[in-house]
């Protein structure tokens, strides 16, 4: 095992974090895959039955606001009654073109997320990916510190891409290994959950005739209040999540977050990477109820 192997498999782990990380934001911020799978379930017959009852169940609550509100004779008024129809009116609007309201809502949070694929926000983390074709020290240290203390023996030469075979180089490479894989397992548990999102959001637009049919009734509003706000909120779980990537990207580049002074020296590279990477998982855990308490839904 040479030093220069050392090199090339720091590199390999960090393009493979980074790609990771390029897929977390290319599938929050593409809409084009939750667009073809609600396309390919809208027609089933499932969907079909949901919109149905929802309105029926859209009449039905009208019906029984209307009777409660009629029993108070100074209500009933010409104007009270038309308006009490357009009620019904545009709720049945809404229940009618349910995934479409949710898609109007969708596509405001996506114009967000468009600025950040636009200025290539993945591309900005660990720039100099990939073994430096001069070998120069100074880029291929950038990463290589993250996983071997600069003051480690033999540091100077896996960062040189050093070609001499040593056994200490076996020892090193065998450390980037397990860091790597650790990461990439906490990285393959967000992907995970980014995919799970898509999931919530399908589910969401499928039933949401239902809830929103609850917009007829004067006493039931609150539910098709809160069905919306939760909606809106797995949306902006997606800029939540992005934003933790800026964050995780800023920790790790600047040396003076999480320094750790006081840890041995040998390995504060190697825990600040790991450290700020479970941090950041944790973050993604979490980001669906932090979005929930943002949009102040249930």
């Amino acid at each position: 095992m040479t030093w220069n192997d050392v090199l090339n498999n720091t590199s390999l782990t960090m393009q493979a974090i980074k790609s990771l990380i390029s897929w977390t934001v290319d599938f929050l911020t593409n809409s084009a895959v939750y667009d073809a799978i609600y396309n390919t379930v809208s027609g089933n017959a499932i969907i079909s039955a949901v919109n149905s009852i929802a309105l029926t169940l859209c009449v039905l609550f009208f019906l029984i606001d209307f009777f409660q509100k009629s029993l108070h004779l100074q209500w009933v008024t010409w104007e009270n009654i038309m308006m009490f129809s357009m009620k019904l009116f545009l709720a049945k609007i809404m229940v009618s073109n349910a995934a479409g309201v949710l898609k109007i809502i969708q596509n405001g949070f996506n114009s967000i997320l468009s600025s950040f694929t636009s200025s290539g926000i993945a591309s900005e983390m660990f720039p100099h990916i990939g073994v430096d074709a001069s070998l120069n020290p100074a880029s291929n240290a950038f990463y290589v510190q993250y996983f071997i203390s600069p003051t480690a023996d033999g540091y100077d030469k896996i960062v040189s891409g050093d070609t001499h075979v040593s056994a200490k180089a076996l020892f090193y490479n065998a450390e980037v290994f397990l860091i790597g894989l650790i990461m990439k397992i906490v990285f393959a548990i967000i992907a995970i959950i980014v995919v799970a999102r898509i999931f919530e959001l399908l589910v969401y637009a499928c039933i949401s005739p239902i809830p929103l049919a609850t917009l007829s009734c004067e006493g039931l509003q609150d539910v098709g209040k809160n069905f919306l706000k939760s909606f809106a909120a797995v949306c902006l779980q997606a800029t939540v999540i992005v934003v933790m990537i800026l964050i995780y990207s800023a920790m790790l580049s600047d040396a003076t977050i999480l320094d750790l002074d006081s840890l041995d020296e040998d390995y504060r590279g190697q825990l600040k990477l790991l450290l700020c990477t479970f941090i950041f998982a944790a973050g993604v855990m979490q980001s669906g109820n932090w979005s929930k308490k943002i949009c102040g839904a249930m």
